[in-house]
């Protein structure tokens, strides 16, 4: 049997009912910019307390490899020309490390370039105890011995390390010059021809010859110069006067011009030899129509001349 109930209390709890269902949603909906409840209020922004950032304390990077630092220093001080400063450097790593032999290198190409022939010797000698095959070594030690004018001994030296490094037409310049010396000119004219090309190889001989007192030889280096390049001017100059000089002493006498050398490009440090040159571009080349200035009398000096297509 169903119960009837009064209508004032039905009535009293829909009301109750909605009253609560309205509250919570009121509440909910007055932080809704859009709600019905809130039809001209502002957003309400929640704020929250921001969180603590703790943020490390910065420490300055220790340098730990204070040896290839310095090394760099010191390699950078020679480039520019920096010689005792770099000496100072490459002897504080030599201090670390008796055995680098970038700094070895180093420091033996600061003395040559010091002019100080006897110690910069000393130095390669030693890479070459460290790395009997290092080619900026035997580069160096050739240079050396053609300061000295053991033509022979640079000659060994300087054709190992053309071995080590064939691209260098800087050594195998000095290694021409060397092998003149010896009395190879058939093998110094294939390094003259691979460093500055095959007339200008025939020059520079001519040169060297001259300087000797060699004037018949230096008169037919002079001939095959102008063969392979009728246009080289100064070949033609000084045949001229070598047939008009009456003696060869008279003709050794002679101040000739600067001998052609390669035009060198140094295009990175790390790897550029014993004085600076050995990292080079392959194409080096002498312009046929310059002339070559003329060097103080008694010989040739070694400055940069005509470079030959």
């Amino acid at each position: 049997m169903s119960r009837i109930w009064p209508m004032p209390i039905i009535l009293v709890a829909i009301l109750s009912s909605g009253a609560g269902c309205s509250l919570h949603g009121r509440q909910a909906a007055n932080n809704d910019v859009r709600s019905l409840w809130n039809p001209m209020g502002n957003a309400k922004a929640v704020y929250k307390e921001p969180e603590e950032v703790v943020e490390e304390e910065f420490n300055a990077k220790k340098v730990t490899d204070t040896v290839t630092l310095k090394l760099k220093y010191a390699q950078w001080m020679e480039e520019t020309g920096n010689l005792a400063e770099a000496k100072i450097n490459y002897t504080q790593v030599l201090k670390e490390n008796s055995k680098n032999i970038d700094a070895i290198l180093g420091n033996a190409r600061v003395e040559l370039a010091s002019k100080d022939v006897s110690a910069a010797e000393k130095g390669f000698r030693r890479a070459l105890k460290v790395d009997s095959s290092s080619a900026q070594a035997y580069s160096g030690l050739g240079q050396c011995q053609s300061e000295k004018k053991e033509w022979a001994a640079a000659a060994e030296s300087l054709a190992k390390a053309s071995t080590g490094l064939p691209e260098d037409k800087s050594i195998r310049h000095q290694l021409g010059i060397a092998l003149v010396h010896t009395g190879n000119l058939q093998a110094a004219q294939l390094q003259f021809t691979q460093s500055v090309g095959a007339a200008a190889g025939h020059y520079n001989i001519a040169l060297i010859l001259k300087d000797e007192g060699r004037v018949r030889e230096a008169e037919e280096q002079l001939v095959m110069a102008l063969r392979k390049d009728p246009s080289l001017k100064e070949a033609a100059h000084w045949l001229s006067e070598l047939r008009n000089t009456p003696s060869p002493e008279a003709s050794a006498r002679l101040a000739a011009p600067a001998p052609i050398q390669p035009q060198i490009v140094q295009t990175a440090y790390h790897n550029y030899g014993a004085i600076g040159t050995t990292t080079i571009e392959p194409a080096v080349y002498v312009a046929e129509s310059a002339s070559a200035p003329a060097a103080p009398a008694g010989g040739h000096s070694a400055v940069q001349g005509v470079a030959q297509k």
